[in-house]
């Protein structure tokens, strides 16, 4: 059966990719990506084979952190080795992808292959390691529009397919906005401009459909939890405790534009947050139970745990980060904290006063314990 492609030399106009093989055989066809960046997640070992340039639904057999692929490899451009044999073509980059893939292998080994992140950390992980997907050589255009993500084009993709073809105007709603509402910040971490999607109804085979549902998660765990408005970094913080992937996007813009977390400019009686030796000692009747001993290192883990998020530094050691007592409660409660420990340790605790009246707006409940 044909498959066509759109022809290199004549735009607008499509080949089939055989003709198209046998008339330049040393250049990789135009690949079929578009649908897997549409993707939220890919696995690590979907990941690997994406990136040397195959497509994921190949067959992997054995091997540790990854074996080997089995017969019948397929391309990320939908041709097979046992379509081009048949023709007695060879693919131009049958040379290239083992030795790409037995590299990325390496880089892996030791790691999850089921781990799920989005396909724009996938790729920022590969840049990393100075490997760049042979697809992603050449430079896209960026879309038009005031985005902090014109590097990151399998985000600007997102947006622009989740959008009506417009990145998010990210200066709009982090930069210029100390305090997100729930609705928006849902919107916002999963890759929707809130303006364009006030409804979260999703309509027949609607682009934006996958990431209408993050939203609604993350629509209903904020109100579930209490959380009503804060800080772009406080809800990126607290988007990420919730084990659903956010938006890298969202995540970039934060980390160029907003206040650190804690930090929002309207209630500015608040102090920014408490250190972490402080944290686990107010709520050390917590962090004492033995299923939420774990958590306590999170405090102090820069890339794992609930400090996600967190401001660094401060004087004195390396692990005294700075965290919203607030935040740090919703998450332990999410994970199961009994909440009459939550709500003694903002009663009894002097260091948690600044936070108490915040914690017993929104806590069902306050008076137990």
């Amino acid at each position: 059966m044909p498959r066509y492609v759109p022809d290199p030399k004549n735009p607008g106009q499509v080949i089939d990719i055989i003709k198209l093989l046998r008339g330049d055989p040393l250049t990789p066809p135009p690949v079929h990506i578009d649908g897997l960046l549409k993707r939220d997640l890919w696995t690590r070992q979907e990941a690997l084979l994406i990136l040397a340039g195959l497509d994921p639904c190949n067959v992997v057999h054995g091997g540790y952190p990854i074996g080997s692929i089995g017969a019948g490899i397929r391309y990320l451009d939908g041709t097979a080795s046992a379509q081009l044999d048949a023709q007695g073509l060879q693919h131009p980059r049958a040379q290239d992808w083992l030795p790409e893939f037995d590299r990325l292998k390496g880089y892996a080994a030791g790691h999850d292959m089921n781990e799920r992140k989005a396909p724009s950390e996938w790729i920022a992980w590969a840049e990393s390691k100075d490997f760049t997907p042979y697809w992603r050589a050449e430079p896209q255009p960026a879309p038009a529009g005031d985005t902090c993500i014109e590097g990151e084009d399998a985000a600007e993709f997102i947006e622009c397919a989740n959008n009506g073809g417009e990145p998010i105007d990210w200066r709009n709603w982090v930069g210029n906005r100390p305090v997100l509402k729930a609705g928006d910040a849902a919107r916002l971490m999963a890759g929707l401009e809130p303006t364009l999607h006030k409804s979260l109804e999703i309509a027949r085979n609607e682009s934006a459909g996958d990431a209408k549902q993050r939203a609604r998660k993350f629509e209903e765990w904020a109100a579930s939890q209490g959380m009503e408005h804060a800080s772009p970094a406080d809800w990126l913080t607290w988007g990420q405790s919730q084990g659903e992937a956010v938006h890298v996007g969202f995540r970039l813009a934060v980390e160029q534009y907003a206040a650190p977390a804690g930090q929002a400019a309207t209630e500015s009686t608040q102090p920014g947050g408490l250190k972490t030796d402080d944290i686990a000692s107010a709520f050390s009747s917590i962090f004492a139970m033995p299923r939420f001993l774990a958590y306590r290192k999170g405090l102090s883990d820069s890339k794992h745990g609930i400090c996600r998020g967190s401001t660094g530094g401060g004087r004195g050691r390396g692990n005294q980060r700075i965290h919203n007592p607030v935040l740090v409660a919703t998450y332990l409660r999410h994970k199961g904290a009994p909440i009459d420990k939550l709500n003694k340790a903002f009663q009894e605790e002097q260091c948690l006063e600044p936070w108490r009246a915040q914690w017993k707006e929104k806590t069902p409940g306050w008076d137990i314990g």
